[in-house]
């Protein structure tokens, strides 16, 4: 972490996207994090945002971290990944896990810092993908906490969509220019010119290198060219 002076790590807006084929997951982010101090400053950093744990792999975008608070959805995910269970049941733990945490960061931003709270955070609080295999079958849950109602206390409202039981592709965090682009059907090549495609549209808040790795029945494995992640 950057020392006391940190309010929260948040990479909003970010850009992740998961392609699921019948047995693969093909998984692409961007590697540019946003932090913010107490004191309303802002500057980035390089950081791995594809993650993997016990055959699951899953990935963030919104308020990430929170020090003060002790908001930590890496440290949540794996543990309620290590008590085994399909996608659609790792996600609803998660967010019985996650959303008291996350209301607290959120409180907390809030009150340290509200203009960081109003540009970053503010109706679009966070979100989380999880995939797997199940029974040589590819999965997917997404999860989308957002603020609802008016006042000044956080209502946080969260939505989990389950797998489509179709071929699909998934984006969270930052998705508008990618969401035009058509493909050409190779997921491996189409998940990484997706998040070319955001860190052309918002160099500002999306920046590379691009990270990208596959989950099928030989296991999971980083795609060359390697960016924050693992070889």
């Amino acid at each position: 972490m950057i020392g006391s002076i940190m309010l929260a790590n948040h990479s909003y807006p970010t850009s992740i996207v998961v392609f699921r084929g019948n047995d693969t997951l093909v998984i692409a982010a961007d590697s540019k994090e946003t932090i913010g101090t107490m004191q309303g400053n802002l500057y980035s950093k390089g950081r791995c945002k594809i993650h993997y744990t016990s055959g699951v792999v899953y990935g963030f975008s919104g308020l990430v971290a929170s020090e003060k608070t002790g908001f930590w959805p890496e440290e949540i995910a794996r543990g309620v990944i290590l008590k085994a269970g399909t996608v659609d049941v790792i996600a609803k733990r998660f967010v019985d896990a996650s959303i008291g945490p996350l209301q607290k960061a959120i409180e907390q931003m809030q009150r340290d810092s509200p203009v960081l709270y109003d540009t970053k955070v503010r109706h679009r609080s966070f979100s989380a993908i999880f995939g797997k295999l199940e029974s040589g079958h590819a999965k997917v849950s997404v999860i989308e906490f957002k603020e609802v109602g008016t006042g000044s206390k956080i209502i946080l409202q969260p939505r989990i969509t389950f797998d489509p039981g179709h071929i699909t592709r998934v984006i969270i965090g930052n998705n508008k220019a990618g969401n035009r682009f058509l493909g050409t059907g190779n997921a491996i090549r189409d998940a990484r010119r997706i998040i070319q495609i955001e860190i052309a549209d918002s160099p500002g808040d999306v920046g590379g290198p691009v990270d990208e790795a596959i989950l099928d029945a030989r296991g999971f494995s980083w795609i060359p060219p390697y960016g924050s992640c693992g070889r």
